[in-house]
């Protein structure tokens, strides 16, 4: 029986806490491809239908060829979807691989990462979806119960997700400090993916807000994730012919329920407006 391992707490210096690595050799990774399948292929026109408010049954040769740029007919189509999906794959397997490398590089913490640094990343997540949900038009509670999610599997999911999260920057910190890294801050909006014109604005409420070191933080761990991953150890997985079979039918499952919902949520809105019509009824 393995015994847990109970790691220190951090050294704390300010309002900073400050972590160290068993190892800041490259890591590891394995990233899987996906096989673009003839599922995949209908998953996207059934989409591209719904999107032009036609089954997909109606796309057919005339609708492609009065619709889509560069194809007449709808094996043509299905070709320049085929080829789209596989740029996105692979796109998606390059975007994969910073979180994955954080993932790997937290493993090699020395320190535990404290509760009220946990708390900190737990609130944003929670805020975040919060956002999403209003976005949608509903409370956090409504909106984790329309995607299956029941109250405490939301706050388990959130729990852990910020313990994931703090775990990850906590390690990008401690890499970023070992190499002496360094943020300027004309660098600043292009690590967080902001456009120059946004980035100065935020900037300037940073310093004035006195966040400014925080910013540049969070600056500072996007940089050390960008090295650490153009100097991982990547293995391409390609997905097997079962692997995507199997990933088929978890999406074939996923679009009926999703279209099972849409159909009760318009019998929903008719019923709605059934009542509606009923009460603005009257006897004249």
């Amino acid at each position: 029986m393995d015994l847990e391992i109970h790691k220190p707490a951090p050294l704390k210096i300010g309002d900073r806490y400050h972590y160290t690595l068993s190892s800041y050799d490259p890591v590891s990774i394995t990233v899987t491809v996906s096989q673009v399948t003839d599922a995949d292929i209908d998953f996207a026109i059934a989409g591209i239908a719904s999107s032009n408010g036609i089954k997909p049954e109606d796309i057919d040769d005339a609708w492609v060829a009065e619709h889509i740029d560069g194809a007449s007919t709808v094996q043509e189509f299905r070709t320049t979807l085929r080829s789209q999906l596989e740029a996105m794959n692979t796109q998606s397997v390059e975007q994969s691989k910073p979180a994955l490398c954080a993932q790997q590089l937290a493993l090699r913490l020395n320190q535990a990462v404290p509760m009220d640094e946990i708390a900190k990343y737990r609130s944003a997540l929670e805020q975040s979806m919060s956002f999403e949900a209003a976005q949608a038009g509903m409370d956090l509670a409504t909106y984790a119960a329309h995607m299956g999610i029941d109250s405490a599997a939301m706050t388990a999911m959130l729990d852990d997700r910020a313990a994931h999260v703090a775990g990850e920057q906590a390690a990008l910190s401690a890499y970023a400090a070992e190499k002496k890294l360094k943020v300027a801050d004309q660098e600043i909006p292009a690590l967080l993916g902001l456009n120059p014109q946004d980035g100065e604005k935020v900037i300037e409420q940073a310093r004035g807000a006195g966040q400014l070191e925080d910013l540049r933080a969070d600056a500072l761990n996007m940089k050390a994730a960008r090295v650490i991953t153009s100097e991982c150890n990547c293995t391409y997985k390609h997905e097997s012919a079962e692997e995507a079979q199997a990933r088929s039918e978890q999406l074939k499952a996923f679009a009926e329920m999703m279209l099972t919902q849409q159909n009760e949520e318009t019998q929903d809105d008719k019923g709605d407006d059934k009542e509606d019509n009923k009460s603005n009824f009257k006897l004249v």
